[in-house]
C-alpha cells in the first residue's frame, strides 16, 4: 500500500537510460532506482538529470527543469518531455525524457528505391521515392513541362515501394506501401491538386470495391485492432474508423492482465465487451453504461500494480487543467473464477 505523505515526495524516472539526479543541488542517486526526496509543498523545485550512458546514434543532453509548487500540488505546466503522475496520497511520480542531439547521417548521393507512372487528365505523372542525406522523399514531376508537382518527406520508412490504383482517379492514385520502426506504413496521393498527400498513416492498407482499409494493432492486451475505413463521396474524403479483431482472435486474459484489459476495453469505448469481463453476479447489477461511468473519463493506465491473492489494485490516470499533469486514482479489482466479481476505489 502506497504510504501517505505529509509533503509532496518527488520520485524521478528516465526511460531508456540512467541518468545521475539532482533534486534542488542535492544528488539523489540514479533514475533506475527510482529516487524518491521530500520537497517543499510551496515554491520552485530544481530538477537536474545527467545521463550516464551515451547511444551509437547520438547525444543525450543534461536536462533542468522547474516545477512551481502550491499547498502541495503542481501549479504550472510541465515543460517538453515532462510528465507528472500524482497520487492523492503525496507521491509525484515524474517521467522525463532527455533531449537528444542525433548524429548526423554521413553524406551519400541520392539513390531512388522505387518509381512508378500514372496520368490524370491525359497528364503524365512520374512518382519516384529516393533517399537524399538521411531523409526518404518522394518527388512527383511532370515530365513533359519538366516541371516539379510536389515534394514530400516521408516520416520512419525504412523500405516501400509505389504503385499505383484507382481511388481519387479512375487512373490510379499514387500509393507508397511500406515500413518503418513503428509498423506498417501507407500513404496515398492523389493526381489532381498538384499531387497532394491525402492519407499518411500507419498500417496495413487494402483496396475493397469502394473504400480504403487500413488496420493496425492497437497494442493492448486483448489484441484489439483499429480499422479506419477512408471513401471519397463527390469530390470529399471520408473517414471514419472502428475497434474490433479484424484479422486476429482476442486474446485471453487472466489475473491482473484481465483487470488491465477491462480498463483498456474502456478506452477504447468497448464498454460491452469490458462489462463481458465481469461475473454473472456483478453484471447482473451493474450496466455497461454504468461500468464506464463509475470510473469516469480516464485517459491511461498507470504500468505498476499491485496483487494480494484475488485482489488487484491499478492506477488510472486522469487528465487535469494542467497539460502533462495527470492525477492518479487507485482502483482495487477482486476476481472470482477468474472473472472481476468486485470493483472498489482503493482508500
Amino acid at each position: 500500500m502506497t504510504p501517505v505523505y505529509s509533503m509532496p515526495v518527488i520520485m524521478v524516472t528516465t526511460p531508456g537510460t540512467n541518468c545521475l539526479v539532482h533534486i534542488n543541488g542535492m544528488m539523489v542517486g540514479e533514475s533506475g532506482n527510482r529516487p524518491a526526496l521530500p520537497v517543499a509543498p510551496d515554491g520552485a523545485c530544481y530538477l537536474t538529470l545527467y545521463p550516464l550512458s551515451q547511444s551509437n546514434t547520438g547525444v543525450l543532453l543534461p536536462y533542468a527543469v522547474k516545477l512551481e509548487f502550491q499547498k502541495g500540488r503542481i501549479a504550472q505546466g510541465l515543460p517538453y518531455g515532462v510528465h507528472a503522475y500524482c497520487s492523492a496520497k503525496g507521491l509525484i511520480e515524474l517521467t522525463i525524457t532527455l533531449p537528444f542531439l542525433p548524429v548526423p547521417a554521413p553524406a551519400a548521393a541520392p539513390y531512388a528505391i522505387s518509381r512508378v507512372k500514372t496520368v490524370c487528365s491525359g497528364k503524365t505523372i512520374i512518382a519516384t521515392l529516393y533517399r537524399d542525406g538521411g531523409r526518404t522523399l518522394i518527388s512527383m514531376e511532370d515530365p513533359k513541362e519538366d516541371v516539379q508537382l510536389c515534394l514530400y518527406q516521408v516520416e520512419d520508412l525504412t523500405e516501400g515501394q509505389l504503385v499505383t490504383h484507382p481511388f481519387t482517379t479512375p487512373e490510379g492514385d499514387i500509393v507508397l506501401k511500406g515500413s518503418g520502426k513503428n509498423g506498417h506504413r501507407f500513404l496515398l496521393f492523389s493526381p489532381k491538386d498538384r499531387c497532394q498527400c491525402l492519407i499518411d498513416d500507419y498500417g496495413r492498407g487494402e483496396f475493397t470495391s469502394r473504400a480504403l482499409v487500413i488496420t493496425r494493432p492497437v497494442g493492448d492486451l486483448c489484441g484489439h485492432e483499429e480499422e479506419r475505413s477512408y471513401r471519397m463521396e463527390g469530390h470529399k474524403l471520408l473517414s471514419s474508423r472502428r475497434y474490433g479483431y479484424f484479422t486476429a482472435a482476442p486474446k485471453k486474459l487472466t489475473g491482473a492482465q484481465r483487470c488491465i484489459g477491462l480498463c483498456q476495453c474502456l478506452t477504447l469505448n468497448l464498454t460491452e465487451e469490458a462489462h463481458g469481463m465481469l461475473s454473472p453476479e456483478l453484471g447482473k447489477l451493474i450496466s455497461p453504461n454504468d461500468l464506464a461511468s463509475f470510473f469516469g473519463d480516464f485517459c491511461a493506465i498507470h504500468p505498476l500494480y499491485r496483487v494480494e491473492e484475488e485482489d488487484i489494485t491499478l492506477s488510472l490516470c486522469y487528465e487535469t487543467e494542467l497539460s502533462s499533469c495527470y492525477q492518479l486514482t487507485e482502483y482495487t479489482f477482486t476476481l472470482k473464477d477468474g472473472f472481476v466479481d468486485n470493483i472498489q476505489q482503493a482508500e
